[in-house]
């Protein structure tokens, strides 16, 4: 189930809550951020692919709902008719697909040293995605670090501190992930945003803690 806080402002007191809350259940403490500099090829070619399946598999669900789905939910998102709704999927598929294919020439070049250079703050891994959790097609690094060994601190007074710089690294967002490397909570800190996917036991928790939230 997911839960979030959209309407609600998160104080401070709450912030060491959900920090609490998050540290208890978690493995790693996860920061996101655009990618800058070069990208492996069989790396970006890895994530192209995959990117491109999945708009590819978005678009075949959508011409199937523009196709077969009640003519007046279509006509209550504001198009006129089954082909006009076709037109617009298709549309948005070949901006996202060029988009893509232009990460080949976007990303060539040197390479970071990122992973190298975040080991003294508990990085444990760095994974490269086309994709973050509130940017569908954003290059991102996203990377896991060792709570034990990472300095949280200024989040303990604001969960949605801005920027966050980490050695000579800014990142965007922030998060948790458990045992297996699923994020489970996320944030998204320039809106003051964050939303987890959590147990029916464990809103309860959650509930017990005063962390407000919806569902």
């Amino acid at each position: 189930m997911i839960v979030n806080n959209s309407g609600i402002r998160t104080t401070a007191a709450e912030s060491s809550r959900i920090m609490d809350f998050c540290l208890k259940r978690s493995e790693y403490f996860v920061l996101f951020r655009e990618h800058v500099g070069g990208i492996p090829f069989e790396v970006l070619q890895r994530i192209v692919r995959q990117k491109t399946e999945e708009i590819e598999e978005s678009r075949v669900r959508n011409m199937e709902f523009a196709e077969k789905g009640p003519l007046c939910e279509i006509k209550s998102y504001g198009f006129s008719s089954r082909a006009e709704l076709k037109r617009h999927w298709q549309r948005q598929a070949d901006e996202e697909f060029s988009e893509v294919k232009g990460y080949f020439d976007r990303y060539r070049g040197e390479e970071d040293t990122l992973e190298e250079d975040l080991q003294a703050y508990g990085l444990q891994k760095r994974e490269i995605s086309i994709g973050s959790p509130f940017n569908y097609l954003q290059v991102c690094d996203i990377c896991c670090f060792d709570k034990e060994r990472f300095d949280y601190r200024e989040f303990m007074i604001n969960i949605f501190h801005q920027p966050i710089r980490v050695g000579k690294y800014t990142f965007e967002n922030l998060g948790f992930a458990d045992a297996a490397g699923k994020i489970w909570m996320r944030t998204l800190s320039s809106h003051g945003y964050f939303e987890m996917e959590i147990t029916e036991k464990q809103i309860t928790l959650l509930e017990r803690a005063g962390i407000s939230h919806n569902f």
